[in-house]
Order: C-alpha cells, then sequence, then structure tokens
C-alpha cells in the first residue's frame, strides 16, 4: 500500500512522443522543461531529462524529486494520446492511457493496468476548468478518474492540464489519504 502511495504521488501523469523535439500543447515535453509543485508534504519537481526507447517506443524519461526521494517513469506519445509505459523498472501492462488527444470534453476510456505488482482499474473522463496562472484565467482540461481502484481499494483521481504549461493540479485520495499537488512554477527547456 505504501509502495502504491508513493508510486502515484511521486509518479506524476506525462506524456512522450516518436520524435524527441515533439511536444503537445497539453503538455509540453522537452528535455530540460521543469514544474514545480506545492504538495501538503512539501515541494515536488518533475524534470523531463530526455528520451529514452522502451519496447522499441521513443518515450520522454521524466525525474520525480520529492523528500530526499527520485523516481522515474516514461511517457510515451501516441496517435491517440499520453501514455506511461513505465515506472522505475515496472512496464506499465498494458501501457496506461492517461490523456486522449486531442482532449475533448466529455471523452471517457477505461483503464486497467499493473505496474509491477500494483493494479489501477477504472475510467477516466475530460472536462473542462478555469484556473488561476500568472494573474490570469486560462482555459483548462481536467481528466477525473472514477470507479477507481488500487490493488482492489477505493481511488480517486483528478487532474488537471494548462495549455502550453502541462500538468497544473493533481489531487489523489487513497483510504482517506489525500495527496494534492498545485503548480509554482515552470521552467521551459532552454532551446
Amino acid at each position: 500500500m505504501r509502495g502504491l502511495l508513493s508510486l502515484f504521488c511521486l509518479s506524476v501523469l506525462l506524456g512522450s512522443v516518436s520524435a524527441q523535439d515533439q511536444a503537445l500543447p497539453l503538455y509540453p515535453l522537452k528535455k530540460g522543461a521543469k514544474w514545480t509543485y506545492k504538495s501538503n508534504k512539501g515541494n515536488v519537481e518533475v524534470t523531463v531529462t530526455g528520451t529514452e526507447q522502451v519496447d522499441k517506443e521513443d518515450t520522454f524519461k521524466l525525474e520525480t524529486r520529492f523528500d530526499g526521494m527520485v523516481a522515474t517513469e516514461n511517457i510515451a506519445v501516441r496517435k491517440d494520446g499520453l501514455y506511461r509505459v513505465k515506472v522505475g523498472a515496472d512496464l506499465a501492462k498494458p501501457a496506461l492511457l492517461l490523456l486522449k488527444t486531442p482532449a475533448k470534453k466529455g471523452d471517457s476510456w477505461a483503464i486497467s493496468s499493473a505496474i509491477g505488482p500494483e493494479t489501477l482499474t477504472g475510467k477516466f473522463t475530460v472536462g473542462e476548468t478555469e484556473v488561476d496562472w500568472n494573474k490570469e484565467k486560462k482555459k483548462a482540461i481536467t481528466v477525473t478518474g472514477s470507479d477507481m481502484t488500487a490493488n482492489g481499494k477505493k481511488l480517486t483521481l483528478a487532474y488537471t492540464f494548462l495549455e502550453n504549461v502541462g500538468l497544473f493540479t493533481q489531487t489523489m485520495s487513497l483510504e482517506g489519504v489525500e495527496v494534492k499537488l498545485e503548480l509554482i512554477k515552470y521552467d521551459p527547456p532552454k532551446e
């Protein structure tokens, strides 16, 4: 259970691509991009460290740092969306669709995946909202998990993506333990 909570707290949703320099408007992934989040347990930093082949597929490798711990994950950008394909040394079986692209309000899809001994099932649904960013109201895309279980335990997940910024917020609740990440700084990659 603790491993599962760490996995989801440290493995913030992201995406990858077939060409190294490609990026998506809802998650601009390029080597050197860095997001800093405030959480109820301290700051979390996520950095795109480069690209890596996973099962003959180009992916972006992300490194998450939190409270002295470091976790990695690999995200693939496929023609229909962003997929988590690997966390640490464990492959996602099957790859986990995190965000359909293009994202359209009302889209939904079932998920059933395992990453090592951890399992995740449920359904994701796309919505829309407005967020405050740099003293402006901006349109954002939401992805909300419903009827979800992690290792058979009730789980709720909600993500917000802001165009040209990336993952803006993430909220997860598992057995009464809630973790919320809120973006406080985005450092785009240096060209």
